[in-house]
């Protein structure tokens, strides 16, 4: 009998290329014109030093919003100092940056997302969210009318753990009527790979790589889980 679908945020339900660059590429055109930084630049200053590129650590002690963004901030600044924005930390906090993030009309929802969720329901399926995103998570979810398809929104700002840690899995399952569970996401090491190593089913989409199964879109989802459950 079906039971509950994991799935991941961005890469899966959405769409937001180069999300963190973009945001921060505006944010230092605004205050610092004059440096004329390309986005691709300040991406290569942004490739370490997040939460989210330390799956390995508890990061439970910035379990609040504020807290989380100030980390992330603090990390900005330095990037933006090592290109010539000289009194970047004394800017923060970046309130420009945290609305850009935190802004529904700057993510696309994939097309096949409302409909094969719908026809998931409908086949007894329940759904949560398990991803590594922003503490505000489940009102962005809101905002680009998504909150009506699922029973709970889980986000590692708010666990302390990002995947593919076994703890943000953990904090799933609390949410999670009891029965199957599949994880589907188009990273194969945080939602495919970790999720296996817990025990949960795991199908991978929209990544092209060398694992079974997997699928193009949502459709192809929707097909595997009908030919492993029926």
């Amino acid at each position: 009998m079906p039971g509950a679908l994991w799935w991941d945020f961005d890469g899966t339900l959405v769409s937001r290329p180069a999300m963190w660059s973009e945001a921060g590429h505006m944010l230092m055109a605004e205050r610092c014109p004059h440096l004329g930084i390309q986005r691709e630049v300040l991406g290569r200053q942004l490739q370490s030093g997040f939460p989210w590129h330390y799956p390995e650590r508890d990061h439970t002690s910035l379990a609040t919003a504020d807290s989380w963004w100030d980390a992330v901030d603090h990390r900005f600044a330095d990037a933006f100092v090592g290109l010539g924005w000289a009194d970047a930390h004394l800017a923060r906090p970046f309130v420009r940056l945290r609305e850009c993030i935190l802004a529904p009309e700057r993510y696309r929802v994939f097309d096949d997302v409302e409909p094969v969720l719908s026809l998931l329901r409908d086949r007894g399926w329940r759904h949560v969210i398990v991803s590594n995103h922003v503490p505000e998570l489940p009102a962005l979810v809101e905002g680009l009318g998504l909150a009506c398809w699922f029973d709970a929104v889980v986000t590692s700002a708010q666990v302390g753990f990002e995947k593919p840690h076994p703890r943000l899995f953990e904090a799933a399952r609390a949410v999670t009527p009891h029965g199957s569970i599949w994880m589907i996401g188009d990273n194969p090491v945080a939602d495919f790979a970790g999720a296996r190593r817990v025990g949960v089913n795991a199908i991978l989409v929209r990544t092209p790589h060398e694992v079974s199964p997997r699928a193009d879109d949502l459709w192809g989802v929707a097909a595997i889980l009908d030919s492993q459950t029926t």
